[in-house]
């Protein structure tokens, strides 16, 4: 999955390729691309929401953690999760979806 939209004050991009997976009500994700040299999250899936946290480092070595609730949509045969975070710079919203 990608980032296909992203908020300004995010570091993620369209580079940031993220890989899911879960088991049960378990969901995990290790990422990485553009100024994200490693991120990792993990939350629970619960009435087609993801709720998470996360850690990653950028490219600048600043290590950064957050929370975040992601509204699971599908449309078009392709899950998109639409990211409600917030963290040290704020709170945004990003789109990560299926390529």
């Amino acid at each position: 999955m990608f980032a296909s939209k992203t908020a300004d004050n995010g570091v993620i991009s369209k580079e940031t390729i993220f890989h899911f997976k879960h088991e049960n009500k378990i969901v995990s994700a290790s990422y990485k691309g553009g100024q994200v040299e490693q991120g990792y999250l993990i939350g629970t899936i619960e009435n087609r929401k993801l709720n998470f946290k996360y850690v990653q480092i950028h490219s600048d070595l600043t290590i950064e953690t957050g929370s975040s609730v992601c509204e699971i949509l599908v449309s078009e045969n392709r899950i998109k999760l639409l990211e409600h975070f917030e963290w040290k710079a704020g709170i945004g919203k990003n789109v990560i979806e299926e390529f």
